[in-house]
């Protein structure tokens, strides 16, 4: 069978870079000092915490939130969800809530005070009192504790798609990373400075981490790891007051947000990386008390949280085919995308003839990605995406 591959994305053009092409819209949600959000790989789900209140849910894409029955009352440190956004985790400075229903109902899970989630759902890891690392396997619905770190100055928890590459970062210019679902633990020293979230790529390679401005001494950073948090460097980013920093699924693009506190810092900006954070440029974004971005898994459909409101963004998709051998099969892979697409084919480019591949894909947990082995062909194929609808 010969194959030629084509990423081709019908019914949308774009005029410009979708990195730089997007627009924000206020989303419908009440005016609460929000704190934390995470989304769904296709961006459809979402939840959101805030400084006081219930968790709140989101199941169009942030377009409008409804509030959960989360038993308490915040504030919420942590959110973070599986990849169909089935399984939610959430904490507040004490305790660790989990759902099994997109946040319809959350159950207590004991202490906890920052979470994170596989994409699958099925692990849940938290870091707890004194710097105990409390983790589930059946999708929260009993913890165990699985290793300790230092108790004091612990911050943000993050996950690799498949749980099993965790990094923790602490204040005091310590990050922590497991490559065995938080058993053991290795560190590496980085400037000590108000370090506040995390985030990484699904296969746990890439990761991005983001501090704020202490004082005039001490300028906010950016650090990256390339090498699965092994080693950690500098990155080419403004030495602004981050307050946050999300990283889409295959490690190319970073959303960070920072908020001014001086006249020498951009007030309340978003900036964004497209080449995984070699370099960073300033968008064109409202003005809001920023404090999290979360995005869907190729991140074109973003999620801000802010004092008072919640911003959504939404861009059209320009996914990559990818191929691989699988058992001697021909494989078709491409990042589970934030809109419809369907994977048609055809053995002429000259003509008009294309016909959808009559295979659902299946979803790859580890890296978050469709896969398709399409059927066995004595002719040469070319493949497409092609939009169900547009944006």
């Amino acid at each position: 069978m010969k194959i030629v591959f084509i990423a081709f994305f019908g019914g949308l053009i774009l005029a410009a870079h979708p990195a730089f092409a997007q627009t924000w819209t206020q989303a419908t949600a009440p005016n609460l000092t929000w704190l934390v959000t995470a989304s769904s790989a296709d961006g459809s789900k979402a939840v959101a915490g805030a400084f006081t209140g219930p968790l709140y849910v989101s199941t169009n894409s942030g377009a409008n939130w409804e509030a959960a029955d989360s038993i308490d009352d915040g504030p919420w440190g942590s959110v973070t969800c599986s990849a169909d956004g089935t399984v939610m985790a959430a904490t507040t400075g004490s305790f660790i809530y989990t759902s099994t229903n997109s946040g319809a109902t959350w159950q207590f899970n004991g202490s906890g005070r920052f979470a994170a989630c596989s994409a699958d759902g099925r692990r849940l890891v938290a870091v707890a009192f004194m710097g105990a690392i409390r983790a589930s396997t059946n999708s929260g619905e009993t913890f165990s504790q699985v290793g300790a770190l230092p108790a004091s100055g612990v911050g943000q928890i993050a996950s690799s798609a498949d749980g099993s590459k965790l990094v923790v970062i602490y204040a005091n210019g310590r990050f922590y990373t497991s490559h065995d679902f938080g058993v053991t633990w290795m560190t590496n020293t980085v400037p000590t400075n108000s370090w506040n979230t995390v985030a990484g790529s699904a296969d746990g390679t890439i990761w991005a981490a983001s501090a704020g401005r202490k004082n005039a001494g001490n300028s906010g950073l950016i650090y990256l790891s390339t090498n699965s948090g092994i080693s950690w460097f500098q990155a080419n980013a403004p030495l602004i007051n981050w307050i946050t920093v999300d990283v889409s699924a295959d490690g190319t693009r970073m959303m960070g947000a920072t908020v001014g506190d001086s006249t020498t810092d951009p007030v309340n900006a978003i900036y964004q990386s497209t080449n995984s954070g070699a370099s960073w440029a300033l968008m064109s974004t409202p003005v809001a008390w920023w404090s999290s971005i979360s995005g869907s898994a190729d991140f074109n459909k973003l999620v801000a949280v802010a004092s008072g409101v919640i911003y959504t963004s939404l861009s059209a998709p320009t996914p990559i085919l990818s191929t691989s051998l699988s058992d001697d099969n021909f494989v078709i892979s491409w990042t589970i995308p934030s809109s419809d697409l369907l994977l048609h084919q055809n053995s002429d480019l000259t003509s008009t003839n294309w016909t959808a591949v009559g295979v659902a894909p299946t979803t790859n947990y580890s890296n978050l990605q469709y896969e398709v082995i399409p059927p066995a062909a004595n002719t040469q194929e070319f493949y497409r995406l092609q939009g169900t609808s547009e944006l």
